[in-house]
């Protein structure tokens, strides 16, 4: 118990992204990120064993000052920074987007440890699954089984996208809001009462 902190930690988050961030980099200062081609020495003073090599078209993104628990926390923070200067760049450009490797340095400013910290799971991928073959099966049979009037099926159908949709969104509030109306899709809108 001694060793976990009751109290917030201060981090920074060291990211590999796509060049794209060097043309926007103005705009990230505003979310306490910082775009650079090489590590500063405030930076590469505190790695203990660790070299960051960027591949062709990658330059280094640090997001300062963050206060959380663990160092999960502290990655999904400086990650929720980056989505919303993707999201806002997307208004303005459509045809490339501002793209990150998922992995991250988080350094421990309190303590002065640092450790690579993995994207966590998409949590719509964590649920018992047919395996491939009695996947195929079971679709073949759903096929020859289904039927339904064409606007019935139309619905059902776009269902299934929205449910399709929910397991490529990395968002857990894209996959909820997709599952969502993927359920109302299906539901009567409106309901008979007897009496």
């Amino acid at each position: 118990i001694d060793l976990v902190s009751a109290k917030p930690q201060s981090y920074l988050a060291v990211f590999k992204v796509s060049d794209l961030f060097n043309e926007i980099k103005d705009s990230c200062k505003e979310f306490k990120v910082e775009i650079s081609s090489q590590l500063p020495n405030d930076v590469t003073d505190l790695i203990e064993n660790k070299t960051l090599l960027l591949d062709d078209g990658e330059i280094f993104l640090l997001a300062r000052e963050i206060s959380a628990m663990d160092v999960f926390s502290a990655r999904d923070v400086a990650e929720r920074r980056m989505e919303q200067i993707s999201t806002l760049y997307s208004l303005y450009h459509h045809k490339e987007a501002a793209k990150w490797n998922r992995n991250a340095l988080l350094i421990n400013l309190e303590t002065k440890k640092d450790r690579m910290v993995s994207a966590s799971n998409n949590p719509m991928l964590m649920c018992a699954d047919s395996r491939k073959e009695d996947a195929a099966i079971k679709l073949n049979s759903f096929i020859n089984d289904f039927s339904l009037e064409p606007n019935s099926f139309k619905k059902f159908n776009r269902a299934a996208e929205l449910h399709s949709l929910a397991l490529r969104s990395e968002s857990p509030e894209n996959q909820l809001l997709n599952l969502w109306v993927a359920l109302e899709t299906i539901v009567p809108s409106k309901t008979s009462q007897h009496k």
